[in-house]
């Protein structure tokens, strides 16, 4: 069946939790990756080093790790430690999450590790622009596992405040024009030699970068179609979380959570998780009416597989993004822009990013190749800015894995091996329940103790192993339309049929049949024309030299349990004549034993002659059709007494073969 990977729905009200999903907080289902990083303690500006990665194969890094799946992760990473991107942006410090994605010993692998990244000597603090009749900057060091210094210097507009607390909130009064500020420590455990400039914290006003206005900056549906949210805003401020359906008038939201903090993962049970829910978060203030600190709306992005019966292209469909009815209805300089993207990880590939329409609900991609898993999820950016404060976020749909990629149990039915002339001809069929068609089949054959890749044949049902010597073992399996493999067939074993030069076939007694035991032999033979079969339990047969007369051809048939049958190659040979000579015969015309004669393979026998000669040596009679014998009788019609008697034969088969004998014999009255 059709694995669809990311979906799972949510059939109980307990509320999940906040790491689902997250490979670093359960990588239960891969290997263990290994890696060291030269440092988990830096400045903005340094480089680290990674070791200890030598067992991982394949291995990609990932920095600023948020829950996302395995495949977008590795898509996504680098084969070194890249962060340059983030450290360009970084003007504060933040604490990351890395994550090595790979291979061990063929299984994929993930390890993780934290690492703190300070800039220069900032610490973590925020700040809040408070306008009204007094202005007033409210600044908040918060407790956090950077805050490590020993104290902390705060200049606002050049005058300078100290404080060594653990943490620290206090408002200044400030005029209404742009501030200059600059938050300083001293005495952490590591310090990075270079040193911060102030910055400027606008006045209140549209379109303003405000670092720490209340935000959702990022909502993340997981697997479970739960929707996670990481917040911002000033530290040691609440706020309160609310929810309304996608398309609604925002004035009809529902407080949905409260005493959210900066830093809090949020989550929440919207009532259907298969539609799209909006929310923004609004700060709990009382001080400071003239700002609504309240958030942009960011909405949910339910994302499922569609209906394709060709596995050539995946369909996803969602609901289509509509966000707030009127986006200025709760400011008057409210503006958002929106862009959505199509992120396509495949397997062991970068990440793909196709543009997506405002209308779309659909997409379709093509030409899929169904030997990789591919994963989607849809992201949407919005940019605009809201009660003068600028923003950016950004909404990702679930993740929807589609993976053709099966783990096949079932191995290739009713393998058997059988002879044409010198061929082996080694039979197939595909087990009766797949989901895709065999299209490749590989045939393997045991060299001494192991089984070696003899060939490679598309759309077959059977193999030819040609110029066959001995008895030869074999087993199959195939790879479907997707490259997914079977497991291997038993082994099949083919009879070898040979003949010792006495007339004695032999063969060898491997099974033929995967799935079934031999049941019997069949010897069969052709001799002038004519077919004749012998039954055998054991792996040899002597050739009835009364039945063959000059060559025969020979072949053994291997009869399994199950009904079906297993030719050996044919062996062609002339069968060597015998004659056989009775020690003794009474010639009273009782019918019985009347006639002293050859037996054995006389219809092989061209010319004969058979001398009869007396005890003292006198040749007495002469036989020369070898169907008769010899009477009794002497040359003067007389029966020869008791006694005992000689005899010579020279018989010239049809075959070329000359037979000569002579011995003894008694006549009997």
């Amino acid at each position: 069946m059709r694995k669809l990977v990311a979906i799972a729905f949510l059939l109980f009200c307990v509320l999940p939790s906040l790491t689902a999903q997250n490979l670093c907080e359960d990588p239960r289902a891969y290997a263990t990756g290994s890696f060291e990083l030269s440092s988990y303690d830096i400045c903005h500006n340094e480089n680290i080093r990674i070791t200890g990665d030598e067992k991982v194969q394949d291995a990609r890094y990932y920095f600023n790790y948020k829950g996302e799946t395995y495949e977008m992760a590795y898509s996504q990473g680098e084969t070194r430690l890249d962060f340059s991107e983030y450290m360009e942006k970084l003007k504060k410090p933040s604490v990351f999450t890395v994550i090595q994605v790979g291979k061990v010993d063929g299984k994929e692998s993930v390890a993780c590790k934290k690492i703190k990244v300070r800039y220069m000597d900032v610490p973590v603090y925020s700040y809040t622009y408070c306008p009204g009749p007094t202005i007033k900057l409210e600044i908040t060091i918060p407790q956090h596992e950077l805050n490590d210094f020993q104290d902390y210097s705060i200049k606002v507009n050049g005058q300078n405040y100290y404080t060594d607390a653990l943490t620290y909130r206090d408002a200044f009064t400030v005029p209404n024009q742009p501030i200059k500020l600059h938050v300083t420590a001293n005495g952490s455990p590591k310090t990075c030699p270079a040193t911060s400039s102030e910055i400027e914290v606008p006045i209140f006003g549209g379109g303003r970068d405000w670092d720490y206005y209340p935000e959702i900056t990022t909502l993340t549906l997981g697997d479970d179609l739960i929707p996670r949210m990481e917040i911002t805003g000033q530290y040691d401020q609440t706020h309160t979380l609310y929810r309304y359906a996608a398309g609604a008038n925002y004035n009809v939201a529902q407080a949905v959570k409260t005493g959210i903090k900066t830093g809090d993962l949020v989550s929440d049970i919207p009532p259907s998780l298969d539609k799209s829910y909006c929310y923004f978060i609004k700060a709990d203030r009382v001080a400071c009416v003239q700002m609504q600190f309240r958030s942009a709306e960011i909405c949910t992005i339910p994302l499922k597989e569609g209906n394709s019966a060709n596995i050539k292209e995946n369909v996803l469909t969602w609901q289509r993004y509509s966000g707030p009815v009127d986006y200025r209805a709760f400011t008057p300089s409210g503006a958002l822009s929106t862009s959505s993207w199509m992120e396509i990880a495949r397997s062991e590939e970068n990440l793909e990013t196709k543009r997506l329409l405002d209308q779309d609900v659909q997409y379709v991609d093509k030409d899929v190749d169904c030997s990789k898993k591919y994963c989607y999820r849809i992201r949407l950016d919005h940019t605009g800015h809201i009660s003068g404060a600028n923003f950016q976020s950004r909404s990702y749909s679930n993740t929807v894995c589609l993976d053709h990629r099966l783990d096949l149990q079932d191995p290739p039915l009713g393998l058997l091996v059988s002879a044409e002339e010198q061929d082996n001809i080694i039979s197939f069929n595909p087990p009766g329940d797949i989901q895709y068609k065999p299209v490749t089949w590989e045939l393997y054959k045991k060299e001494g103790t192991t089984f070696t890749l003899s060939q490679t044949e598309e759309d077959v049902t059977k193999f030819t192993d040609e110029g066959v010597t001995k008895a030869e073992t074999y087993k199959v399996r195939f790879f479907d339309a997707c490259k997914n493999e079977s497991p291997y067939s038993g082994e099949v074993t083919s009879v070898f049929l040979s003949e010792d030069g006495d007339n004695i076939l032999d063969w060898t007694s491997g099974n033929p049949f995967d799935g079934s035991t031999i049941s019997h032999y069949e010897v069969m033979y052709v001799n002038s024309g004519e077919t004749f079969k012998e039954s055998a339990q054991v792996n040899m047969h002597p050739v009835s030299t009364a039945e063959v007369v000059t060559e025969g051809t020979f072949i053994v048939r291997a009869v399994a349990t199950d009904g079906r049958v297993s030719d050996s190659n044919p062996v062609r040979f002339f069968v060597r004549g015998a004659l056989f000579l009775p020690n003794a015969f009474t010639p009273n015309s009782d019918g019985h034993n009347d006639t002293f004669g050859a037996k054995g393979s006389l219809t092989s026998i061209e010319k004969f002659q058979m001398d009869i000669f007396a005890p003292n040596g006198q040749k007495i009679a002469e036989v020369t059709d070898p169907m008769s014998g010899w009477d009794g009788k002497l040359p003067n019609g007389l029966l020869a007494p008791t006694g005992s008697y000689f005899y010579q034969i020279k018989a010239e088969m049809k075959s070329g073969q000359v037979l000569s004998k002579n011995g003894s014999f008694v006549v009997i009255h």
